[in-house]
């Protein structure tokens, strides 16, 4: 007799609805704290929390639906629309959060975190596309992988890991050294802009290793750790930096509003992968990214 408890039926559920059914209530969540959670000043540990919870989830929605949009699942004719909307979703979320807790009328720093939200989803196509075109990725389900093709040539490993996060630290070096050489002789009035374009910025280039080594077929846990350890060494200069950027910053953000800005990050583009894998999907590398039929 064929099985009909519930335990078998998850096997039976198409693998793209699976994906929604464990993916689909971590988004959901993420948005309702953004919108929910009060940004308030408190005592300096809840305060981090709360700041951590808010702007953390934020900027992470904006790198996961970027991701989304180069590397899957789904045809890039129903990822591109929907990644647009779930970012658009969570611009919404925080505009209500700072419409209900922040002064009356504060509608333009809403509008500053939709722009630089939006600027960080496009960054972040550039090389996310690179790798989805040089190395032919694409987060598939297991199901997907051609029995003919060979494991290794399929794999997205933590070779190619080790190269993506080299080029990160490089050019995250190279562009301190030419943001501190063309702000010394700038003059830049807007404090706020400047810190929230930072957080961004740094989120993407600290992030992005890391969802590619949370979505690798193998290692992919001792991957993420060493990522993290990395994402935490890079966290403890933010706060300098920031300060070399902005002057006016060293009186404003601590360096535990950084580390919890970046937890939650983490913490929330671990969940969603972590969601995903467990409905059977992961990263891999096509033999030969020319014969992919879909994008």
């Amino acid at each position: 007799m064929p099985d009909t408890s519930i335990a078998a039926l998850p096997s039976r559920i198409d693998p793209r609805i699976r994906a929604a059914l464990w993916a689909g209530p971590v988004v959901v969540l993420a948005l309702v704290l953004m919108a929910a959670v009060p940004p308030e000043s408190h005592a300096k540990p809840l305060e981090y929390f709360t700041i951590g919870v808010v702007f953390g989830t934020f900027f992470a929605q904006a790198m996961l639906a970027a991701a989304w949009t180069a590397l899957g699942p789904l045809p890039l004719i129903w990822r591109l629309p929907l990644s647009l909307a779930w970012l658009a979703a969570s611009v919404v979320a925080l505009a209500m959060n700072i419409t209900i807790n922040g002064p009356r009328g504060d509608y333009e720093v809403a509008v500053v975190f939709g722009v630089v939200a939006l600027g960080q989803w496009l960054v972040a196509q550039a090389p996310l596309w690179g790798m989805a075109v040089g190395y032919g990725l694409r987060v598939r389900h297991a199901s997907e992988s051609s029995p003919g093709q060979d494991r290794k040539e399929r794999q997205f490993a933590i070779r190619q890991l080790l190269i993506v996060t080299t080029i990160v630290a490089v050019v995250l070096g190279i562009g301190r050294a030419v943001v501190l050489a063309v702000v010394s002789n700038t003059v830049i009035e807007s404090g706020p802009i400047i810190i929230i374009s930072f957080l961004a910025i740094a989120g993407l280039v600290m992030t992005l290793p890391l969802i590619l080594a949370a979505l690798l077929p193998r290692h992919a846990l001792p991957a993420s750790l060493v990522v993290l350890v990395l994402i935490g060494l890079g966290t403890a200069t933010e706060l300098p930096l920031l300060t070399s950027l902005h002057p006016a910053a060293g009186g404003g953000p601590h360096i535990g509003h950084f580390f919890a800005i970046n937890g939650f990050q983490c913490f929330w583009i671990l969940a969603v992968i972590g969601a995903l894998r467990r409905a059977g999907y992961s990263l891999t590398a096509a033999c030969s990214p020319a014969l992919e039929s879909r994008v």
